[in-house]
């Protein structure tokens, strides 16, 4: 909390009061709260980060220019305020008794009038006038016009004698005003508000399959009336922004470009415009463009922006070091933003760093708890932190904001068939809201059709290889249909769709690691070997880069090397239970025993209390075999009993799991009575999910994510 307020306030004496009363409201609130707040630190940060914010808003009330230190030459040269000379105390005194007479006139205009007089006093150009305002700059010459006759007529009765400064109106507060400074900085990134699939065609007929994010707020225009309007008034910047708002949330980046362009040449200083146009220009693969429009949007933008704009700059051209640090110097300069947290959380995922981003994430979601991205971006770190029941209620929430969030339907259809056993009825609603995504989303039909073959009905993957025969060129059709075809046990055929993918777009670190799992569950291993050189090579620096080669380089015979990398994976992320648990793994392949008990023993004391049951049973179950192994039968048996304990929780949320890891328990428990298994899930279970899970438990890896 001490740290938050820190940052927020940059002050030593500011930031101590701010932490005291941070305090004292936790020690008032927090019995009130405590049984419904489900994320307790954030709740607590989101406090202290209020707190700050109110100490903020009373200096910056405090420390508000008036209206007469604004600047008399200003005032002057409109003619509102005739200047004096210095040093006569009546004259001084008539010029303050004037300026308090204008300011009172000027807080009691119609507000666009208002809005538009201190913009003026703040701002000075129309141009910027119009860009604050959201409207053209003729229409604020006119505001202006009016604003003068409004005041010149009521400076002319002040002095004749015949009126006094008016009292604001009752029931409207006066209202505040922005800083020049904060204009200058540019407005704050609206947070994002949906995602949504997105396919484009590049050169060549080449196709792409991405996720955009919609940052500009989902409004109730349609399109066709949008476009009917910008028709007829082609001049304007406002519409031409919903308009192009409204095509992305379409899937029709390439038509939305143009307004985008537009918009932004309109209204320079909307920041979330030009987010949005440099999102859409990344999605259609056009990095200059991207970088370009960082450039323009920095010459208008100077101020906190500037360094989440550079980041962006740096990562469109590829450089992902120079993009960190921008990015961690914009959430110190944007302390209110989730911005600059998420652009720093998809990074830090991208690169293989989950604890990281995990981290930056929830620092995102205490500066704004329904930011889409935030909530969509953190379900697999948390996963392989253990963190598995606050990954759903995450995708809860994002669905809740956002009812066509993709991923989050996704994973919410996952765990409804495992909560189902494999038997889940495809005329459900959220099978038909996943069959509505899977039109446009090659992972959602993908999902479909191996949810279809669980279940029993064959005919699911002759979906799957209908859409590759009419989309040929689009790569993540081909990857969605080799992650298919290696869950069903066909991984030659699933290597041949990704050697296809990779004639259809650069080397990707997804990519590589799925072909090299491919290939080691395929028996190939010459092909296994040259993947995992492969993959190091390319993305040596991410955990799961290493600890894939690791546990690929173990089966080969190559224990040395596999060792010295899955050490690695550790070293970078040391407080991530899964790198622990798959190091333990590696070690108990090359016998190296008492290590892999270490290792995983480690990994079991970084998995949260009472979540990651996921994790947590087969980490028990793996803890018995080795201390079994070592001769040390009632360990292994107590750690055989907290496995099936660790099965029983996982039970109410995957029955298929927990029905396989308790046959596999029993098993090492052996004729020794067992205690009663009551409540580890229903029988009725779908026989061809059991046989195909259990075939993934025994040869995956627990950092892959296919199917759930």
């Amino acid at each position: 909390m001490l740290s938050l307020c820190r940052r927020c306030t940059r002050q030593e004496a500011d930031a101590e009061e701010a932490f005291s009363r941070a305090s004292l409201l936790l020690y008032h609130k927090l019995p009130a709260y405590l049984e419904r707040v489900e994320n307790l630190r954030g709740w607590i940060l989101r406090l202290t980060f209020n707190a700050c914010m109110s100490l903020h808003r009373e200096s910056r009330r405090r420390g508000e220019q008036s209206l007469e230190e604004i600047g008399a030459a200003s005032l002057a040269d409109e003619g509102l305020l005739d200047t004096s000379p210095e040093g006569d105390p009546e004259s001084s005194y008539l010029q303050k008794e004037m300026s308090q007479f204008l300011r009172s006139s000027i807080e009691n205009l119609p507000e666009r009038l208002r809005d538009t007089m201190i913009g003026h006093l703040s701002l000075g150009s129309y141009r910027e006038i119009a860009d604050r305002l959201a409207i053209n700059e003729a229409n604020a010459r006119k505001r202006m016009q009016e604003a003068r006759e409004v005041l010149s007529r009521g400076l002319a009765q002040y002095r004749a004698g015949v009126a006094r400064p008016p009292a604001p109106p009752p029931g409207r507060p006066a209202k505040p005003r922005r800083a020049a400074s904060a204009s200058a900085a540019g407005d704050p990134p609206e947070r994002v508000r949906a995602l949504r699939a997105v396919v484009v065609t590049l050169p060549g007929g080449v196709e792409r399959q991405r996720l955009l994010a919609l940052r500009l707020p989902l409004g109730k225009e349609r399109r066709d009336a949008l476009e009917r309007y910008v028709e007829q008034h082609p001049g304007g910047g406002t519409k031409r922004l919903a308009l192009a708002r409204a095509l992305l949330e379409e899937g029709r980046a390439e038509e939305a470009l143009p307004h985008l362009e537009h918009g932004v040449e309109r209204q320079p200083r909307r920041l979330d415009a030009w987010l949005d146009l440099i999102a859409t220009c990344r999605l259609l693969e056009r990095p200059a463009a991207a970088a370009g429009a960082c450039e323009r949007a920095l010459a208008v933008h100077r101020g906190p922006a500037a360094a989440l704009l550079q980041g962006l700059h740096a990562q469109c051209l590829g450089r992902t070091a120079e993009a960190e640090r921008a990015f961690r110097d914009a959430r110190d300069a944007m302390p209110e933003s989730p911005a600059p947290w998420t652009a720093l959380a998809e990074l830090q995922r991208a690169t293989g760093r989950p604890h990281e981003a995990a981290g930056s994430l929830e620092e995102a979601l205490a500066r704004s708890p329904t930011d889409v991205a935030a909530l969509t971006l953190g379900a697999e770190p948390l996963r392989l932190l253990g963190r598995s029941a606050e990954a759903r209620r995450r995708d809860a929430r994002a669905l809740e904001v956002d009812a066509a969030n993709p991923p989050a339907l996704e994973r919410r259809l996952v765990a409804a068939a495992r909560s189902a056993g494999g038997r889940l009825a495809p005329e459900g609603g959220l099978w038909r809201a996943v069959e509505r995504l899977a039109r446009t989303r090659a992972v959602a039909l993908s999902l479909l059709s191996f949810l279809r073959v669980c279940g029993g009905d064959l005919a699911g993957a002759g979906e799957m290889a209908s859409c590759v025969a009419a989309r040929p060129q689009l790569a993540e059709a081909r990857i969605a249909r080799a992650r298919l075809l290696d869950a069903l046990d066909r991984p030659l055929l699933a290597l041949q769709e990704v050697d296809v993918a990779r004639t259809l777009q650069a080397p990707a670190r997804e990519l590589d690691l799925l072909a090299c799992r491919i290939s080691l569950r395929g028996g190939l291993s010459w092909r296994t070997l040259q993947e995992s050189e492969d993959l190091l090579a390319r993305h040596g620096d991410a955990w799961d880069t290493a600890s894939t080669a690791a546990w690929a380089l173990v089966h080969l015979g190559r224990t040395d090397r596999a060792i010295e990398l899955s050490q690695a994976a550790v070293a970078r992320q040391p407080g991530l239970p899964a790198a622990w648990l798959e190091h333990g793994r590696v070690l108990a392949r090359a016998a190296r025993l008492q290590e892999a008990v270490a290792a995983t023993e480690t990994g079991w004391s970084l998995l949260p209390e009472g979540d990651g049951f996921d994790l947590a049973a087969p980490a028990a179950l793996d803890l018995a075999v080795l201390h079994r192994r070592l001769g040390y039968p009632e360990w292994a048996r107590q750690w055989a009993l907290q496995a099936l304990e660790s099965c029983v929780a996982l039970a109410g949320l995957d029955p298929v799991r927990a029905r396989i890891f308790r046959v596999w328990i029993q098993a090492e428990l052996g004729s020794e009575a067992a205690p009663s298994t009551a409540g580890t899930g229903p029988e009725d279970l779908s026989p061809s999910f059991l046989q195909i899970e259990e075939r993934r438990l025994l040869t995956n890896q627990l950092s892959e994510t296919s199917f759930g």
